[in-house]
């Protein structure tokens, strides 16, 4: 790819790792707003979240879908990362980048709006693809890099 390529590779990589920052940080508002409704409704009291213990199913599909925001994502980040660093980012980087992204808010939107499990796995698993390819491409830049 010549400079101006990588260069945008760069930024359009950038710009999925701050969409998925965007989507956690909705995610955190989402499970806070869902705590506050339970409280106000009587479904939970403020001492059912010192531990988070019987908590509405409501409220717990945003608040595991949050944890779940610091699962597989961790790995996205650090692959983006590592790519922005090393200077190895490309297009297709960047096209499995949103694709990831795209998935975690679609399993997003599936985990606090239903509990269909099935569907919510079938867009789980097309991003654990697109975040394995990333770890393919990854091993060969850094691989690349030392030698």
């Amino acid at each position: 790819l010549s400079r101006c390529d990588v260069s945008a590779a760069a930024g359009l990589l950038a710009l999925a790792l701050l969409a998925q920052i965007l989507l956690t940080l909705g995610v955190y508002l989402v499970m806070s707003v869902r705590r506050q409704q339970a409280m106000r409704r009587g479904d939970a009291r403020p001492e059912d979240y010192v531990l988070v213990q019987n908590e509405p199913r409501y409220a717990a599909r945003a608040t595991r879908n949050l944890a779940n925001q610091f699962e597989l994502p961790v790995l996205f980040y650090a692959l983006g990362l590592m790519l922005l660093a090393l200077g190895g980012a490309t297009l297709i980087d960047v096209a499995l980048a949103w694709i990831f992204v795209a998935s975690r808010f679609a399993h997003a939107a599936v985990a606090l709006s239903s509990e269909n499990v099935k569907l919510r796995g079938l867009v789980f698993l097309v991003g654990l693809v697109a975040v394995g390819l990333l770890v393919l491409h990854v091993a060969m830049v850094v691989i690349a890099s030392i030698s």
